[in-house]
């Protein structure tokens, strides 16, 4: 089992980007958690992405919040995130900004490494957002992820994320990550690639993102 695993981590980290030689946005960010009192974790992060497609070239993204661990298993989490986007002018855009707010309430499910070092993480997310426009969207958001400890600086992992919209009865996009935690002079990084379906048009597109964090 952990000699497949190890295999299967690499094979996929290494070989399913390259399916795609270029991404369509891009993400750097940092990252801040602190624990607050002994089962209460402060949560926040700072975000810049710079898309390549549609009117949106960059986006910045401030997020806070407080997760609960009820058990070494199990806690609960919400957060709270503000997204201001720039667009151009246009007729059709008398401003150059585009603002999106986004609440979360979540559960957190892990099981301890088994194997040493296979590890699985489950995350049941309802997600609220809207613009100043007045448009907003409901979903639930399924998310399993398997890591893998496989040095004491590295930590690869690979996930599928299923998008429930609860307004539209239907599951209307998913997601494939894979990307690696890294050590980096006491410091934890992480890199990403996302694979994401959309199927809320009337075809399906495809969506490639690249994404660097520092954990501070």
């Amino acid at each position: 089992m952990k000699k497949f695993t190890r295999i299967f981590l690499l094979a996929g980290v290494t070989l399913i980007p390259g399916f795609r030689l270029w991404a369509q946005e891009l993400r750097a960010g940092i990252d801040f958690d602190r624990m607050i009192l002994p089962k209460v974790e402060f949560l926040s992060k700072l975000q810049l992405r710079r898309t390549f497609i549609d009117q949106h070239t960059y986006y910045a993204i401030a997020q806070a919040g407080l997760e609960y661990k009820i058990i070494e298993e199990l806690s609960m989490a919400g957060t709270f995130r503000y997204a201001l986007g720039s667009m151009g002018m246009s007729e059709n855009s008398p401003t150059p900004f585009h603002d999106k707010m986004r609440f979360t309430l979540e559960t957190k499910v892990r099981s301890k490494r088994f194997d040493k070092g296979v590890r699985l993480r489950y995350r049941l997310r309802y997600q609220h957002s809207s613009t100043y426009q007045g448009n907003h969207k409901d979903y639930l958001r399924n998310k399993l992820t398997l890591d893998y400890k496989f040095t004491k600086e590295m930590n690869p992992y690979i996930a599928g994320e299923l998008y429930y919209r609860l307004d539209e009865n239907e599951i209307q996009r998913f997601r494939l990550y894979l990307g690696t935690e890294i050590q980096i002079f006491n410091r934890e990084a992480e890199l990403s690639y996302i694979l994401e379906g959309d199927f809320e048009d009337s075809y399906f597109r495809s969506f490639h993102m690249i994404g660097l964090f520092l954990r501070v």
